[in-house]
């Protein structure tokens, strides 16, 4: 019989097993183990500082109608409260699951928002009972903060740029640019209803900025598969239906593939490219209007000799990049840092414009980071 219930013990967790084993030998009822009333899955969001911006961002995907928000007061009547001034109808009211569901009434064609987590069998039955009488009217914090557990689990799994929620957050929402300075860029020649083809997306955060800057749309190239995985979770998170992901090759992708743009955006990007000359030529052909930036060399950085790289009877002055191993390289073992001058030089030999919109000295990987708009002249084939 002992033998029984050590096997019985054994298929149970060891503070559980102490528990019956007692049990058995006093004869004494075992008394139920506590169910911590938890969410494995949401209680890093919950406990969040942006907890607040999460549910204004994710109620902004919800249709137009009248909002009721019902639970605990932070944030959720903060939320309320910043709804109302955006000129969104929203209404906040306590509520414990103590209380009545009944309670809940968001109006004949408003909707209810529950601000508690159901998380015991009686809050399940509760929901269940709030929607056999307002139906499809009832959203959860569970629909309303899953999504954004998605851009957390690859922030523990992949290497981002910015490590984590709170600080990634407000350059997927356009409160902040990230990398190129596209407020420059965008009085230098407006983004909005752009047709845009973006290389190296990254973490999908200069994305963002062309978004919310009003491209029409934009078509990101990216070789690197955790790159376009993070790009791809950030415009569904998000919702940028205007946004399309190809995982591609750069030297690939030019006209006779993808057709033509408003603004062929590189920003970051030229210096990985192992056949420079193929992809500056593939820019030209993409769009009338190009946006390049990146990492120039220098006499003193990086250290090593120049080379001459020769195109169509000119030489560019360059020296050599080797990659790194990770997110941020390129998918060759090499490729080349320009002298910033030539790299201009290669447009202004063909007749194309070049606007200055950044240029900053850098002891980080080169001596030099350019950022310049090149267009075509009108009638220039």
């Amino acid at each position: 019989m002992f033998l029984r219930i050590l096997t019985e013990l054994y298929k149970d967790s060891p503070k559980h097993n102490l528990a019956k084993l007692r049990a058995r030998l006093t004869g004494q009822p075992l008394t139920p183990p506590k169910i911590p009333q938890k969410n494995k899955v949401l209680d890093e969001l919950l406990a969040s500082s942006c907890l607040a911006e999460l549910v204004m961002i994710a109620l902004a995907r919800i249709g137009s109608g009248n909002l009721l928000l019902a639970g605990e007061n932070e944030p959720y009547e903060t939320v309320a409260d910043r709804l109302t001034k955006a000129g969104r109808a929203a209404k906040f009211r306590p509520w414990e699951w103590a209380q009545s569901a009944h309670e809940l009434d968001p109006g004949p064609t408003g909707r209810l928002i529950l601000c508690r987590l159901p998380v015991t069998e009686t809050e399940w039955t509760a929901v269940a009972e709030l929607k056999k009488r307002i139906g499809g009217r009832l959203t959860l914090l569970t629909e309303l903060l899953l999504p954004f557990t998605r851009i957390t689990f690859l922030q523990g799994k992949l290497d981002y740029a910015i490590k984590d929620l709170v600080n990634i957050l407000p350059y997927y929402v356009g409160e902040k640019y990230f990398g190129a300075p596209l407020e420059i860029l965008d009085t230098a020649f407006s983004l909005r209803g752009r047709r845009v083809i973006e290389f190296g997306p990254f973490d999908g955060c200069q994305t963002a900025g062309l978004v919310h800057l009003g491209a029409a749309s934009v078509t990101c190239i990216e070789t690197r598969a955790e790159n376009a995985t993070k790009t791809l979770t950030a415009v569904d998170v998000f919702g940028w239906s205007n946004v399309k992901v190809v995982m591609e090759d750069l030297h690939n992708a030019d006209a006779t593939k993808y057709g033509r743009f408003d603004v062929a955006f590189a920003h970051g990007v030229y210096y990985h490219s192992i056949a420079p000359f193929v992809f500056l030529e593939n820019l030209r052909g993409l769009a009338d209007h190009i946006f390049l930036g990146g990492f120039c060399a220098t006499d003193d950085l990086p250290a090593g000799a120049w080379e001459q790289l020769e195109y169509q009877d000119r030489t560019y002055r360059a020296k050599r990049y080797r990659e790194a191993k990770n997110f941020t390289a390129g998918v060759n073992p090499h490729a080349w840092f320009f002298h910033g001058d030539d790299l201009m030089r290669f447009f202004t030999e063909r007749e194309w414009n070049v606007q200055m919109i950044a240029d900053e000295a850098t002891t980080v990987t080169a001596g030099r980071y350019v950022r310049f708009l090149a267009v075509k002249p009108s009638g220039n084939g």
